[in-house]
Protein backbone atom coordinates (compact mmCIF):
# COMPACT_ATOMS: atom_id res chain seq x y z
CA UNK A 1 0.00 0.00 0.00
CA UNK A 2 1.14 3.45 -0.76
CA UNK A 3 1.23 6.25 1.81
CA UNK A 4 -0.57 8.63 -0.57
CA UNK A 5 -3.67 6.47 -0.87
CA UNK A 6 -7.25 7.66 -0.60
CA UNK A 7 -6.71 8.92 2.94
CA UNK A 8 -3.61 10.90 2.00
CA UNK A 9 -5.40 12.96 -0.64
CA UNK A 10 -8.42 13.98 1.46
CA UNK A 11 -8.94 17.70 1.78
CA UNK A 12 -10.27 19.03 5.03
CA UNK A 13 -13.10 21.50 4.69
CA UNK A 14 -12.67 24.78 6.50
CA UNK A 15 -15.94 26.18 7.82
CA UNK A 16 -16.43 29.91 8.25
CA UNK A 17 -18.94 31.56 10.53
CA UNK A 18 -21.18 34.42 9.38
CA UNK A 19 -18.91 37.08 10.87
CA UNK A 20 -15.96 35.80 8.82
CA UNK A 21 -18.04 35.63 5.64
CA UNK A 22 -19.31 39.21 6.04
CA UNK A 23 -15.78 40.46 6.78
CA UNK A 24 -14.48 38.75 3.63
CA UNK A 25 -17.31 40.26 1.57
CA UNK A 26 -16.50 43.77 2.77
CA UNK A 27 -12.88 43.42 1.68
CA UNK A 28 -13.86 42.51 -1.90
CA UNK A 29 -14.88 44.93 -4.63
CA UNK A 30 -18.57 44.44 -5.43
CA UNK A 31 -20.84 46.06 -7.96
CA UNK A 32 -23.86 47.89 -6.51
CA UNK A 33 -26.30 45.31 -7.92
CA UNK A 34 -24.40 42.21 -6.67
CA UNK A 35 -26.13 40.11 -4.02
CA UNK A 36 -24.19 39.57 -0.79
CA UNK A 37 -25.09 38.31 2.69
CA UNK A 38 -25.42 41.90 3.86
CA UNK A 39 -27.73 42.97 1.05
CA UNK A 40 -30.29 40.17 1.30
CA UNK A 41 -33.65 41.35 2.66
CA UNK A 42 -35.76 38.59 4.16
CA UNK A 43 -39.52 38.77 3.78
CA UNK A 44 -41.58 39.22 6.94
CA UNK A 45 -42.45 36.08 8.85
CA UNK A 46 -45.91 34.56 8.54
CA UNK A 47 -45.75 33.36 12.14
CA UNK A 48 -47.12 35.74 14.76
CA UNK A 49 -44.55 37.23 17.10
CA UNK A 50 -44.19 35.52 20.47
CA UNK A 51 -45.26 37.53 23.48
CA UNK A 52 -43.27 37.45 26.70
CA UNK A 53 -44.03 38.59 30.23
CA UNK A 54 -42.81 42.09 31.05
CA UNK A 55 -41.80 40.98 34.54
CA UNK A 56 -40.35 37.48 34.23
CA UNK A 57 -39.55 37.10 30.53
CA UNK A 58 -41.50 33.83 30.31
CA UNK A 59 -43.98 33.26 27.47
CA UNK A 60 -47.05 35.33 28.34
CA UNK A 61 -50.61 34.23 27.71
CA UNK A 62 -52.34 37.19 29.34
CA UNK A 63 -52.38 41.00 29.11
CA UNK A 64 -53.61 43.34 31.82
CA UNK A 65 -56.37 45.45 30.20
CA UNK A 66 -55.65 48.50 32.33
CA UNK A 67 -51.85 48.77 32.10
CA UNK A 68 -51.30 46.74 28.89
CA UNK A 69 -48.50 44.79 30.61
CA UNK A 70 -48.14 41.12 29.75
CA UNK A 71 -47.99 38.49 32.50
CA UNK A 72 -47.78 34.73 32.95
CA UNK A 73 -49.00 33.85 36.43
CA UNK A 74 -51.55 35.21 38.90
CA UNK A 75 -48.67 36.29 41.14
CA UNK A 76 -47.33 38.52 38.37
CA UNK A 77 -50.81 39.94 37.82
CA UNK A 78 -51.12 40.86 41.51
CA UNK A 79 -47.69 42.49 41.35
CA UNK A 80 -48.71 44.50 38.24
CA UNK A 81 -51.84 45.78 39.97
CA UNK A 82 -49.79 47.45 42.77
CA UNK A 83 -47.06 48.89 40.54
CA UNK A 84 -46.80 52.70 40.36
CA UNK A 85 -47.70 54.27 37.02
CA UNK A 86 -44.16 55.51 36.33
CA UNK A 87 -42.80 51.95 36.65
CA UNK A 88 -45.54 50.68 34.31
CA UNK A 89 -44.64 53.40 31.81
CA UNK A 90 -40.97 52.39 32.06
CA UNK A 91 -41.81 48.72 31.42
CA UNK A 92 -43.87 49.67 28.37
CA UNK A 93 -41.06 51.91 27.13
CA UNK A 94 -38.61 49.01 27.39
CA UNK A 95 -40.95 46.96 25.18
CA UNK A 96 -41.34 50.00 22.89
CA UNK A 97 -45.10 49.96 23.40
CA UNK A 98 -47.30 53.01 23.63
CA UNK A 99 -47.87 54.03 27.21
CA UNK A 100 -51.64 54.13 27.72
CA UNK A 101 -51.83 54.48 31.49
CA UNK A 102 -54.55 56.60 33.09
Amino acid sequence: HSIKGAAGSKKTRVWKNLKQIVAAERSMAWKPDDVTYGSIDAPPSFKPAKKYSDLSGLPALYTDPETKLRYTTPEEYSRIRVMPSDVVTGCLALRKATAIVP
